[in-house]
């Protein structure tokens, strides 16, 4: 996956955060996809295992979201 791509999915996930008012609440985890993304992006051995993290992140925060 390009950074672009993670970046613009990351974008909409805070978005949808912001538009159901749950920003605030999910904000520890936005830090935590933010973190893995600059690691992402600055390459290294363990560059599959980082998107992997990114992408369980971001969809457990969207799934946990949808189910308050």
């Amino acid at each position: 996956m390009k950074v672009k791509e993670l970046d613009s999915v990351r974008a909409k996930l805070e978005a949808e955060l912001k538009r159901r008012g749950l920003e605030s609440v999910y904000a520890k985890h936005i830090r935590m996809i933010d973190r893995e993304l600059t690691a992402y992006r600055k390459g290294g051995k363990r560059q599959e295992r980082r998107l992997e993290r990114i992408v369980i992140l971001m969809a457990a925060v969207l799934v946990e979201s949808h189910l308050r």
